[in-house]
């Protein structure tokens, strides 16, 4: 009879996960509900892997995630795997956004660790986001 109550009281509190908010960092819209991205706009169109890379960047936009760290979320890869398909998956990327390696607005990269995305502050203007 407890355990009933226990159950009961867990369920009603229980609400589901909260709806996640689309990342927005200048004219990129990262909508993980309708795993729709966007660009000023217009939809972009990118493969599961490259969808699921930025998604990952984004939900820890401002943050480094290390090159072991997106082997391992994106491609399940323990240890140090090859670097190339992340690298090419990047390079994909900031060529689908119009992003410049060397000039970037969305994805930075950190010489010899990784990777991170542009932060958005509460008015939506992209910032590089300190590290």
């Amino acid at each position: 009879m407890k355990e009933r109550v226990r159950i009961r009281g867990a369920l009603r509190k229980w609400t589901g996960p909260d709806p996640v908010e689309p990342f927005v960092v200048g004219e990129l819209v990262v909508d993980d509900i309708t795993r729709q991205v966007t660009l000023g706009g217009e939809r972009v169109r990118l493969t599961a892997i490259e969808y699921r890379t930025l998604v990952e960047l984004a939900r820890n936009a401002g943050q480094v995630l290390t090159y072991e760290c997106l082997l391992r979320k994106i491609w399940g890869v323990d240890g140090d795997g090859d670097l190339r398909p992340m690298r090419t998956a990047i390079s994909t990327l900031r060529r689908r956004l119009g992003d410049d390696a060397d000039n970037p607005i969305y994805i930075f990269t950190e010489p010899r660790v990784g990777y991170r995305m542009a932060r958005a502050d509460a008015r939506g203007v992209n910032r590089a986001g300190a590290v």
